[in-house]
């Protein structure tokens, strides 16, 4: 134990025995006298003792000396002979008891509230005043009887210096959310007394080294990437350098490089600061693949096909500009993610020097115990690096879709763990939707302020205060069943139970797939079943209001998933819907079945925002805007867009036309090889998280023998109702004319192709082939193509945004019966 966690825990107990009862709280009104600049927590403290015991608590200005005879209490002011100091850089909160005074105070340093904390503390323990959530429902200052408190000196230190800032994003609430937020905040004693800029650890390259600023004199600054891992458009045919602004896509730093350290650690330096300065790599992928670089990677990590393990590289940029800053600010701190590719403990040894605090980034609401057990050796491994761990969690945000994901026994484990290595605190992307996940961040609140709190007793209070001694066990009960039903589901679910990720390995779309499986009707009824009970024994509006409540994140659980299967069948139909796995289901593609399938999906995402914008309370269930833009998760968009386009006969009915999903329904035989890469691709689909993640620009590419041939098919036929036109067209990359090469069969029928741009093919090579439309009868077709190498030498062709339109025929022939011999393709 380090000397620090010995002086916290010291001061954490009351240090003085009791003496005698002395002071009544509430048997009459009581003066508050508050220090300058202290008015503030005096006038609430007044507000909720006048609530809870009936009295009045008057305010006034303390005098500059306390005399023996003044009574009352005193917020802001130390008594007098007082024998309690602090560390001046954390937060500290006193509360001492002295026969018929009270006295509240604490370090209001520098982004600390002591002495708001020390009132705030008093209240809740002697008060029974709850802040369970946000907003005037969640509030619980119930009438109480007067309460004798012993004569006592109390002095806490939390042994977390970081506890949840910029834990509550700020974008889409309306005034009134973010009013109650804030006080929610200040109330559940969430702050930090290691300040930073920003997080202290944010994706930092873009903002230390602008493209615009250096690309163009230094582009050896920046990574050098591969064609096969080049993300965005125009792609290029050899490694390049990412230092052009316009290049789009992620893109990173040759950390390798020593301009890029000595520039770092200058900028740092020349900030003149002692707050957490990041040095983070961008969001995304991008990362340079030059030999300096790779060198760093231990053998059996680095760069490569679908792994990236660049931990390693991470640290060794990290020590070296860490030591710089030391060397020249020993005051300067330095902070860098541990995420993404480079999450893991350093397989080299690396002493960092004290100035280092590490953001830890994992998610513990998916863990089975497996996956636990390795978070704590990971951590644990990170400490003894040096690095001064901060934990980063993400307790309930967009990613989880706003479903009431009830984990409070992670947490707790989480927590715990934390305090055990000696972290200097936790952060994370906690979201705001109080409605869905109220238990779980009020629990957060109490394990940030205090790591060894008991959970059970906690979620107990939070029952009890809120609804009452009659519903609060129901309620308990509900909350403990919601964590058995995601726990119990968590341990049996694996990749098994979803087809489509042999295919679409996105661990986004596979986890709202697992997501759908743990809210499902069995889940709703469940819900339902204990709210109404508690409903009935609640024993006032205001907890019946608190029922309702927590009533409306559950319902909500059944419009995300209903609304998250229609956007899974839609993928299944053939539209790229970003982040979201395709349904098992067999959907007939077929324009009546497809409009359906659309109008289902618009309908369902309509309810889920109605619902979801309807006022149910102050940050119930709060819209993330940002989470369902373009860039993110369009699906509402495209669900409208399917529709669209099915009505102006425009939709594409070869599902995962353009590969974005891989080989997702395409069966592909015959000689050669081939393979779904990135390092080529035509269409220009944008989805950011996809993006950056290195899973988009995904084309098929065949590399077929001399005199060899491939073949393709969409497993998924094709049903008109009616007698109907084809329209068929596609992007091949290859040399020479494409339609000398490729055949493609639809219904049984050949089509005739030709290259539309084979004397001005695009830079990177792409022809687009398009095909004489063709008469098809109702019923089901195959689509399939075949490719044929005629030459000596083997041939690379690549495949992408391949089109398949149906059109009814406006005047059906008497017995159309389309031709079967193949037709000259020949143009």
């Amino acid at each position: 134990m380090s000397r620090m966690r010995r002086t916290v825990s010291l001061l954490s107990f009351a240090l003085a025995a009791t003496s005698a009862w002395a002071f009544e709280l509430g048997r009459e009104g009581s003066s508050i006298y508050a220090a300058p600049g202290r008015e503030g927590e005096a006038k609430e403290l007044s507000h909720y003792l006048g609530k809870v015991f009936s009295r009045e608590f008057q305010v006034k200005k303390a005098p500059q000396a306390v005399t023996p005879e003044l009574a009352g209490i005193f917020v802001g002011v130390k008594p007098p002979d007082c024998d309690v100091t602090w560390d001046k850089t954390r937060d500290c909160s006193v509360r001492i008891v002295d026969k018929d005074r009270v006295f509240l105070f604490g370090n209001d340093g520098k982004g600390m509230r002591g002495t708001a904390n020390a009132v705030y503390d008093f209240l809740e323990r002697f008060a029974g005043v709850r802040w369970l959530w946000p907003g005037e429902v969640g509030t619980v200052a119930d009438p109480q009887k007067p309460v004798a408190l012993p004569d006592e000196k109390n002095v806490y230190v939390p042994p977390f210096r970081r506890r949840l800032t910029n834990s509550f994003p700020g974008r889409g609430r309306s005034s009134r959310d973010g009013r109650d937020l804030s006080e929610w905040v200040r109330h559940r004693r969430v702050g930090s007394s290691l300040d930073s800029h920003g997080s202290g650890f944010q994706h930092a390259f873009a903002s230390r080294f602008p493209r615009q600023k250096y690309g163009k004199e230094h582009p050896e600054y920046y990574a050098l990437v591969s064609p096969e891992r080049w993300i965005g458009d125009p792609k290029p045919t050899k490694p390049m350098r990412l230092s052009d602004p316009m290049m789009t896509g992620p893109w990173q730093l040759c950390t390798s490089n020593p301009d890029v350290r000595r520039l770092m650690a200058e900028k740092l330096v020349a900030a003149k600061t002692d707050v957490i300065q990041s040095i983070s790599p961008n969001d995304g992928y991008g990362f340079c693949e030059c030999p300096a670089c790779r060198a760093q990677d231990p053998e059996g990590q680095g760069i490569g096909d679908g792994v990236y393990a660049l931990t390693d590289r991470m640290f060794d940029f990290l020590s070296d500009v860490a030591w710089q800053v030391y060397k020249a600010s020993p005051r300067s701190k330095v902070g860098l993610f541990s995420y993404s590719f480079y999450d893991k403990v350093p397989v080299r040894e690396y002493k960092l020097p004290p100035n280092v605090y590490l953001s830890c980034c994992y998610l513990v609401y998916n863990m089975d115990a497996k996956k636990e057990a390795a978070l704590a050796e990971k951590l644990t491994g990170l400490a003894k690096t040096g690095a001064q761990i901060i934990g980063r969690e993400y307790w309930g945000t967009h990613y989880t879709m706003r479903y009431p994901l009830s984990h409070s026994r992670k947490i707790d484990r989480n927590l715990k763990l934390l305090y055990k290595i000696g972290a200097a605190g936790i952060y994370g992307e906690t979201g705001r939707n109080f409605a869905a996940r109220a238990s779980d961040l009020y629990l957060l609140t109490v394990l940030a302020w205090d790591p060894t709190a008991d959970r059970a007793a906690a979620l107990q209070d939070f029952c009890e205060k809120g609804f009452g001694p009659k519903a609060g066990p129901v309620m308990y009960k509900l909350f403990e069943s919601v964590e058995d039903c995601v726990e119990k589901k968590i341990e049996v679910y694996d990749e098994s139970h979803c087809k489509a990720y042999a295919h679409y390995k996105n661990n986004y779309a596979e986890f709202n797939r697992y997501l759908t499986t743990i809210f499902d009707d069995a889940f709703s009824k469940m819900c339902d079943r204990e709210t109404k009970k508690a409903m009935k024994l609640a024993d006032t509006p205001e907890r019946k209001a608190r029922i309702a409540y927590i009533a409306s994140g559950l319902n909500f659980a059944k419009l995300v998933t209903e609304a998250l299967r229609s956007f899974e069948d839609l993928a299944a139909a053939g539209n790229n819907m970003p982040l979201t796995m395709p349904s098992d289901n067999e959907i007939k593609m077929e324009k009546k079945t497809l409009m359906a399938l659309a109008g289902r999906a618009i309908a369902a995402e309509n309810d889920r925002k109605a619902y979801s914008t309807k006022d149910h309370g102050s940050c119930a269930l709060t819209s993330d805007v940002r989470s369902e833009a373009l860039g993110l998760r369009p699906w509402g968009v495209m669900a409208q867009r399917a529709r669209l386009l099915l009505r102006a006969d425009r939709y594409n009915y070869l599902v995962n036309g353009a590969f974005e999903y891989s080989g997702y329904s395409w069966e592909v035989s015959g000689d050669g090889s081939f393979s779904f890469t990135t390092a080529r691709n035509h269409d220009a689909d944008d989805c950011w998280m996809v993006q950056c993640h290195h899973k988009q620009g995904i084309s098929l590419e065949l590399t077929i023998p001399p005199h060899g041939e491939a073949k393709f098919r969409n497993l998924r036929k094709v049903s008109p109702a009616d007698p109907s036109v084809a329209r068929v067209s596609m992007f091949v990359r290859c040399e020479g004319d494409p339609s000398k090469m490729v055949d493609a069969t639809f219904g049984g029928v050949a089509l005739k192709g030709f290259d539309v741009n084979r004397d001005v093919p695009d830079d990177d090579n792409w022809h687009e082939l398009r095909f004489t439309p063709v008469n098809v009868p109702a019923g089901d077709h195959e689509f399939a193509v075949t490719v044929r190498n005629p030459g000596d030498a083997p041939v690379v062709v690549n495949f992408d945004s391949l089109d398949l339109r149906i059109k009814k025929a406006e005047v059906p022939e008497a017995g159309l019966e389309p031709a079967r011999q193949k037709l000259d393709k020949g143009f």
